[in-house]
């Protein structure tokens, strides 16, 4: 896990996230050239906590496009597009199951909605913590390790200045813009040190040049 902030940072917004782009063109000329090839990223909309907790358990260890056939599925079988913690509760393990999840991932589910329902995922009271005391809060919780805590700071509050090392698609692309025979994680670890403090730009601008 590669966390700076144990302050909690300002969100990034529109206007950030263009000063970012333009701040790690200057300090990084690969990246300079992946953000020109990608154009100016745009801001998308926050997604809320419990919803972006979800997502990311479906989506560990799968394929984006199968990871997003079977979270369409739970949510149908939760009775809508975005997750809440009553509905997830209140679908069965067997429910689960059918939608595409795995035994361990239903289970994951149940405890993601347990712990929501407990008043351990309000949005407001998250967003007073740094960055490395959320992910130890949120690696409590059966089934979120960092990898869903590091997509979390990133999606669901916009910190501004993560990375996420074991990540396959940015080791993938940190490999294909900056790899002179290194493995993915190391060389995505050493470019982004350039980042500073806007890591999560330079992420999002990687994950995107794989498209």
């Amino acid at each position: 896990m590669t966390v700076a902030a144990e302050k909690p940072q300002p969100p990034l917004t529109a206007k950030t996230l263009r000063e970012a782009e333009e701040f790690l063109a200057r300090r990084d000329r690969t990246m300079a050239r992946v953000i020109a090839a990608n154009g100016a990223l745009r801001m998308r909309r926050a997604e809320p906590p419990f919803h972006s907790l979800c997502v990311s358990v479906i989506n560990q260890q799968l394929s984006q496009k199968a990871a997003a056939t079977i979270a369409g599925r739970v949510a149908e079988a939760a009775g809508g597009a975005l997750f809440l913690p009553e509905a997830v509760a209140r679908v069965s393990e067997k429910r689960l199951r059918a939608a595409g999840l795995s035994a361990n991932k239903a289970d994951f589910l149940r405890a993601l909605a347990a712990a929501a329902q407990r008043g351990e995922l309000e949005a407001a009271e998250l967003r007073k913590l740094g960055d490395g005391e959320i992910v130890r809060r949120l690696t409590t919780i059966r089934g979120v390790g960092i990898w869903t805590a590091e997509m979390f700071l990133m999606f669901a509050l916009r910190r501004p200045d993560v990375v996420s090392p074991g990540d396959a698609g940015l080791r993938r692309a940190a490999f294909l813009h900056y790899g002179k025979g290194k493995g993915g994680e190391e060389v995505l670890i050493n470019a982004a040190k350039k980042w500073i403090p806007f890591r999560t730009v330079g992420c999002l601008h990687l994950w995107r040049s794989l498209r």
